[in-house]
This record gives C-alpha cells, sequence and structure tokens, in this order.
C-alpha cells in the first residue's frame, strides 16, 4: 500500500471511532430510559438498590 494513503485512512478510522463512540453512549442512554419501564410500556416502580 502506498504511503500517501495513510494519513486518510488514520483520519477516517478515528471519524468511524468517534462515531461508534457516540453511538454506544446513544443505546447506553436509551438503555436507560427503557429500564423505566416494563414490558407492556407502563413505567415501573423505582427499583431498590442495595
Amino acid at each position: 500500500m502506498n504511503n500517501r494513503y495513510l494519513p486518510s485512512i488514520t483520519l477516517t478510522n478515528d471519524v468511524l471511532q468517534e462515531i461508534i463512540t457516540a453511538t454506544e453512549l446513544e443505546i447506553t442512554e436509551l438503555k436507560k430510559q427503557l429500564d423505566k419501564y416494563d414490558r407492556k410500556g407502563n413505567k415501573e416502580a423505582a427499583k431498590a438498590t442495595v
């Protein structure tokens, strides 16, 4: 592979990594929101933590 493509590939990799990280954070936040509801869509009482 020619070295002139290396900076472009590195930049593309960095951008894709940022997109993946942002997507993972968004999925985590959506899971937190979904955890507030039961399977029927009713809001559950707060879960007790120990």
